[in-house]
């Protein structure tokens, strides 16, 4: 038909059987000699609000626009998170379904918001990556330039084989994952309460200009207790000059 991409929704393959697993490496094959850009399978689809494009196949959501570039490899988790993200009055500009990632990988999508002008903030829900060198590459370049949230599923053995049969995905070790990811510079949620939150503060607040942070409390303790997760947290509370804090005690 003469088609240059395909969002192949279908299931049934690697994250099926290994008759599946082969039958996804062959249609992997043919697009890539005709080269038709395969998104999926076993996907829930994409979207781009700046386009008017919603291609969510039966899915039907309200999505504020706005400029958060959102990717997931399950369709379930990112309908829901949408869903949040409406109720958070969060905007979302482009959303990719990867799937099964046959041929278009995070890492790739990662590259893409990377240098895209209208996304800003750069969410995810990642199993497992297929590529890692490259995945690791293209989070270190997104996040010198916008904050990257990922909600990391697959990070216990029970729920690394049930990642498995879900889209196919190795999630492979937990640790070693969190120490990449803190090289990258990638902030990781473990469910999607604190991930939402840490998107809408993102979204909302400059980024800081470095590690030192002023703490204003309401009491004593407070602040005692806020400068100890600073500490723990690798900022710097900020020595305040000794003339502001006597002008400030006499306020």
């Amino acid at each position: 038909k003469g088609a240059k991409a395909l969002v192949a929704v279908t299931a049934g393959f690697a994250e099926h059987s290994p008759e599946g697993a082969e039958l996804e490496r062959r249609v992997a094959e043919t697009a890539t000699a005709r080269e038709v850009l395969l998104l999926g399978p076993n996907t829930v689809g994409a979207l781009s609000t700046h386009s008017r494009l919603i291609g969510l196949g039966a899915a039907a959501l309200d999505i504020e626009r706005g400029s958060i570039g959102l990717m997931s490899q399950s369709g379930n988790v990112a309908i829901a998170l949408m869903l949040l993200a409406h109720e958070a009055r969060l905007g979302i500009g482009k959303f990719v379904g990867l799937g099964n990632e046959a041929l278009v990988t995070s890492a790739e999508v990662l590259d893409y918001f990377a240098g895209d002008p209208d996304t800003t903030l750069v969410l995810g829900y990642i199993e497992g990556i297929k590529r890692g060198p490259a995945f690791l590459r293209a989070a270190k370049q997104t996040t010198a330039r916008k904050p990257v949230v990922l909600l990391r599923g697959g990070t216990s053995d029970a729920g690394g084989r049930a990642a498995a049969s879900h889209t196919g995905a190795l999630a492979g070790s937990d640790r070693v994952f969190a120490c990449a990811a803190r090289q990258c510079g990638l902030i990781v949620a473990t469910d999607q309460d604190e991930f939402i939150d840490t998107a809408l503060a993102l979204s909302s607040t400059p980024l800081p200009t470095g590690r030192r942070v002023a703490v204003v409390a309401s009491g004593g303790g407070w602040g005692v207790i806020c400068v100890d997760e600073l500490v723990r947290q690798g900022l710097e509370p900020a020595d305040l000059p000794p003339g502001l804090v006597t002008e400030l005690e006499g306020v």
